[in-house]
């Protein structure tokens, strides 16, 4: 079995630079990895962190897309208020293409997104026969809008949540939702971490 995780676009992965959603990613793939075949998409070149010492197949992706709508965001905040660009640039598309050509070149048999609903149907085209995942941190998808949330979620198999609140939040919210729906607390090295 081979399982790809894709990372938020904005997420270090790699130690020492990871924030909080890299850090569960790298760390889950690294515990599968014995197991199963296991890559990480992240976006960037691996500047940030330790490629070299990865223990992990991180693969970067890099979209000048991007890069140019933010850009434009960032130096011309009223037109591309105006124009919607602020919506375009935290679609990253240009990171959702980069990670669904990556795809159809690397056989999987899951791949794992974490909170980016977006990407959903794109990457399914892309992964073939592979089940997708949504891993939901938050509470996003109860407080986005439902009809376009819907769409997405026609292209995923399972929605793992964070938590049993963030669980019940989606079951009520999507109802219709066919797919299995599941709490995955955050894991945690017992042998390192335990109550005092």
């Amino acid at each position: 079995m081979n399982v790809a995780f894709v990372a938020q676009p904005l997420d270090g992965v790699l130690p020492p630079r990871q924030n909080s959603l890299g850090l569960i990613v790298y760390n889950t793939a690294l515990a599968m990895a014995d197991a199963v075949g296991t890559v990480v998409f992240a976006s960037g070149t691996g500047g940030d962190g330790q490629p070299g010492a990865a223990a992990v197949d991180v693969r970067f992706v890099r979209s000048r897309f991007d890069a140019v709508v933010e850009r434009l965001v960032r130096d011309h905040p009223r037109w591309a208020e105006r124009c919607r660009m602020d919506v375009l640039a935290d679609a990253s598309l240009g990171y959702t293409w980069a990670v669904a050509n990556q795809l159809r070149r690397t056989p999987c048999d899951v791949v794992h997104v974490m909170n980016y609903w977006t990407m959903c149907r794109t990457l399914r085209r892309a992964g073939g026969r592979a089940k997708i995942v949504l891993e939901m941190q938050s509470e996003w998808l109860s407080q986005m809008d439902r009809s376009k949330v819907s769409r997405q979620l026609a292209a995923v198999d399972c929605v793992l949540a964070v938590s049993d609140h963030v669980a019940s939040l989606f079951r009520a919210t999507f109802p219709g939702f066919e797919g299995l729906v599941a709490t995955a607390y955050n894991g945690v090295d017992v042998d390192a971490f335990r109550p005092g």
